[in-house]
C-alpha cells in the first residue's frame, strides 16, 4: 500500500470507462470516493470488449483506428481504493496503470486537462480487428 500513497501524490485522479462507472458492476470499489465528472482522453485509443472494455492505446494502433475515449473522472482520497482498482484490473498483469490527461465534456478550452491513473489493455498483439465488439460511435468516439 506504500507505493499507492506514492502514487496518488502523482494524481489522486482515476479515469474509468467501463464497469467502474458509476451504475455499473464494478461501480462499488468507488462507493467512498467522489466523482469529479464526465470527460473523455483525446484520441486516446480504442475501446474493445466482449461486456467487459479495454482500452487499447493510441501508440498499439492505425491512426485510423484512434478516436477519443468517454469516460469519468474520481478522485481517489484513499490509497486502499487504489489497491482494490489495481486487484481488480490485475495490473501490471492484464490491465497496467498509466497517467493520461483528460478533458471535460463542458470545457473545450485547451490546457484545462486533468492529470488521472487510468488501466489500458496490457495484452499487446492478443487483439485484432475481429477479437471484441468495437465499441466506436459514428462520432468516431468510443463509449460503453
Amino acid at each position: 500500500m506504500f507505493k499507492q500513497t506514492l502514487d496518488l501524490r502523482v494524481t489522486p485522479y482515476v479515469f474509468v470507462y467501463g464497469t467502474l462507472k458509476r451504475n455499473r458492476g464494478n461501480d462499488r470499489l468507488l462507493s467512498t470516493s467522489e466523482f469529479i465528472g464526465e470527460g473523455y482522453v483525446p484520441d486516446g485509443g480504442a475501446l474493445k470488449g466482449y461486456g467487459i472494455p479495454f482500452f487499447i492505446p493510441d501508440f498499439q494502433l492505425e491512426e485510423d483506428k484512434i478516436g477519443n475515449i468517454h469516460g469519468e473522472v474520481w478522485n481517489l482520497d484513499d490509497p486502499v481504493v487504489l489497491t482494490r482498482l489495481d486487484r481488480l484490473e490485475s495490473h501490471p498483469n492484464a490491465y497496467y496503470r498509466s497517467v493520461v490527461e483528460v478533458l471535460p465534456f463542458h470545457d473545450d478550452s485547451v490546457g484545462t486537462g486533468l492529470d488521472c491513473w487510468t488501466y489500458y489493455f496490457s495484452r499487446e498483439g492478443l487483439w485484432n480487428d475481429e477479437i471484441g465488439d468495437n465499441l466506436r460511435q459514428a462520432d468516431g468516439s468510443y463509449r460503453f
